[in-house]
């Protein structure tokens, strides 16, 4: 039991720093997305 809650704490660990990851990576483009849209209206 003690094996399984590990892994099962391990992956949600993975899952939320992937998440950050995400994040992190796709702010700047939505940013970047936001100014292109607005220079060209």
């Amino acid at each position: 039991m003690r094996e399984l809650e590990a892994a099962a704490a391990i992956r949600s660990d993975v899952d939320t720093g992937i998440r950050r990851h995400d994040q992190i990576i796709l702010r700047p483009f939505d940013a970047s997305a936001n100014v292109s849209n607005v220079s060209y209206i």
